[in-house]
């Protein structure tokens, strides 16, 4: 009976090794069954559950500040990366980021609870294909069309007051996006994709960076913008602390750029420039309007 006993316990770590190893099943976006008890993680990937569905059909969300707290708000739920806490939940559908740690999302996945996983768009293109992939998963097409329409009408409003800019006369500029770390933005990114559609030039993209790089200070005095971007302290932690204007402005070894010679920083609420769904664009606003609206001036 021992004998047997080891040979059962065999056969199952066998079985969960296999299990490990298979490609994770998304979940179907052709199925039946309308997701009605979902947990999400990752605070855009919220942002874009709770403009799609009724919050009744929402179990938890992340614990990040939203660009809709009132929605948020009234969500009870929330999660944390690891499994208790989403199990604890009992989601019929998990909604993740493909950044997100392989063991983790095998775990929920082995736990038999549908998973998707947001990937990280790279343009604006990408991003409304995501909200649609979402909208059919969740049953909900028409409230994502009216997402992608939030996105247009975005697009539409940048590209008016650039043009408006352009007919005064203002230039178009060269702009770095600026963290705590350094530079950042680079190609591939949707700071990218946005400095596209506001006709700016990336300095980041210009020196050859790509998304998740970053330039050192000794690269913004060399690529010298018209003007910095940083984001808000909406995200600050204990942990992470995003950089203000006054220490940019106040730095001697800066004091050859013209962004600073000239005092053109624009801090942007953090929780759209760090946007990976519609929020961005109104980022995208934000900067355009500093810029070509004559706060750049």
């Amino acid at each position: 009976m021992k004998q047997w006993g080891r040979i059962v316990v065999i056969l199952c770590l066998l079985i969960l090794g296999l299990t490990a190893c298979r490609p994770l099943p998304e979940a179907d976006v052709q199925s039946a069954e309308s997701p009605q008890h979902i947990v999400s993680l990752g605070v855009s990937n919220d942002e874009m559950l709770l403009e799609l569905v009724d919050t009744n059909r929402i179990a938890a969300i992340s614990a990040m500040p939203s660009n809709l707290p009132e929605a948020a708000a009234r969500v009870s739920g929330r999660a944390t990366t690891s499994l208790e806490s989403v199990v604890a939940y009992q989601p019929d559908l998990f909604i993740g980021s493909e950044w997100m740690s392989a063991d983790f999302i095998a775990q929920v996945n082995a736990a038999g609870i549908r998973v998707h996983l947001v990937n990280t768009p790279r343009s604006i293109a990408e991003m409304r294909q995501e909200i649609r992939t979402l909208g059919e998963i969740l049953h909900v097409p028409q409230e994502a069309a009216q997402m992608n329409a939030k996105i247009d009408a975005s697009l539409q409003h940048i590209q008016q007051i650039v043009r408006e800019g352009i007919d005064r006369g203002i230039p178009a500029p060269r702009v770095a996006y600026y963290s705590n770390m350094g530079i950042t933005g680079g190609i591939g990114s949707l700071f990218d994709a946005l400095c596209r559609e506001m006709q700016m030039t990336n300095v980041a993209a210009e020196a050859g960076l790509r998304d998740g790089e970053v330039l050192s200070k000794e690269q913004l005095v060399a690529l010298a913008p018209d003007f910095i971007v940083i984001s808000g302290s909406e995200y600050d932690q204990d942990n992470y602390q995003a950089i203000d204007a006054a220490s940019l402005l106040g730095d001697p070894s800066l004091q050859t750029v013209p962004a600073v010679v000239n005092r053109r920083i624009c801090v942007v609420d953090a929780r759209h420039l760090l946007s990976l769904n519609r929020f961005i664009l109104v980022a995208g606003e934000e900067i355009a309007a500093y810029w070509y609206a004559g706060q750049g001036d």
